[in-house]
């Protein structure tokens, strides 16, 4: 193990350390005046068919980012330890899975804490959406490996979501696929294509160029895709004459730590957004840029 992976790992496992030390202290609640609270409070005064909105709408949407923000947690300090242990060839190959995962958890995170928003029914209409693309996906998988019982209460949660959904908003603010029935649009709002969200993400945090084109790279890696991976391999011919490959990249300083700046960088971000969203002190997150970001200076301005 270098000494530079060494680095790296340590500035992963610190982000996961700052990460279970804030939501310890905070328990992902949000504060009085923050807002997330003036959101809350703002649906008492809406409604939809089904009557009037309960701030619990709220907390469902907002849970769907807690979801990912825990789950890119375990995949930051899971990136740690294979900077770690493991070997840098393997490490090559396999992160750029990882972090891909990663940035598409925070992606969608941010999707939904977007400040720019300023709108308490088109977040919820996020909410919603994210909730509905989530069982029907589960739908898809039920039908694909369930037995008919399975089916049945994946079909059942998903045309609920659906029905619920069109209690809380008017039939005006509702667009549907004509052929399906599956409800595309709420509010305004439509769930974003994954590059799409991965593009958000970049314009939310201020920084464009953040993840767009090294994302398209982390999904050729992910894929079946010969060129990424014959693009991190350099062929030798051994003394019999037959071929030995290696990872070109090994002695690359600035590539693995572009890999886990985009991670370690990137989940800051979307930690910074939900505890500004929330009216958390945003000091103990600058203490946890300032910590890690030495690590990453080969990368970055």
């Amino acid at each position: 193990m270098s000494n530079q992976h060494l680095q790296l790992s340590d500035a992963l496992f610190t982000s996961r350390r700052y990460f279970d030390a804030v939501i310890a202290e905070h328990g992902w609640g949000w504060l009085r005046g923050s807002p997330a609270d003036r959101d809350a409070e703002a649906t008492r005064s809406q409604s939809g068919p089904g009557g009037g909105w309960s701030p619990e709408f709220l907390t469902g949407a907002v849970g769907y980012s807690c979801l990912y923000l825990i789950t890119a947690a375990r995949q930051v300090s899971s990136l740690g330890k294979l900077f770690l242990y493991a070997e840098t060839d393997d490490l090559a190959l396999t992160a750029p899975a990882l972090i891909r995962s990663t940035l598409e958890h925070l992606a969608y995170a941010s999707w939904i804490l977007d400040p720019r928003l300023g709108n308490a029914r088109r977040r919820i209409a996020r909410g919603q959406l994210e909730g509905l693309a989530s069982s029907r996906s589960w739908s898809g998988v039920a039908s694909s490996f369930g037995d008919s019982k399975d089916r049945d209460r994946a079909r059942g949660e998903y045309d609920l979501r659906q029905a619920q959904a069109k209690k809380i908003f008017y039939s005006s603010e509702i667009q549907c696929d004509q052929d399906s029935g599956d409800i595309l649009k709420l509010a305004g709002e439509r769930r974003p294509h994954t590059d799409k969200a991965i593009a958000g993400f970049g314009v939310i945090i201020g920084d464009r160029a953040f993840g767009r084109g090294l994302y398209k790279y982390l999904c050729a890696a992910a894929h079946p895709t010969a060129h990424a991976i014959q693009e991190l391999l350099v062929a030798t011919t051994r003394p019999d004459g037959k071929k030995d490959y290696r990872v070109g990249v090994a002695d690359d300083d600035e590539y693995f730590a572009r890999l886990a700046a985009t991670a370690a960088l990137g989940f800051h971000q979307a930690m910074r957004l939900f505890a500004s969203y929330s009216g958390w002190p945003i000091e103990p997150l600058d203490s946890w840029l300032d910590e890690i970001r030495p690590a990453f200076s080969a990368v970055l301005v």
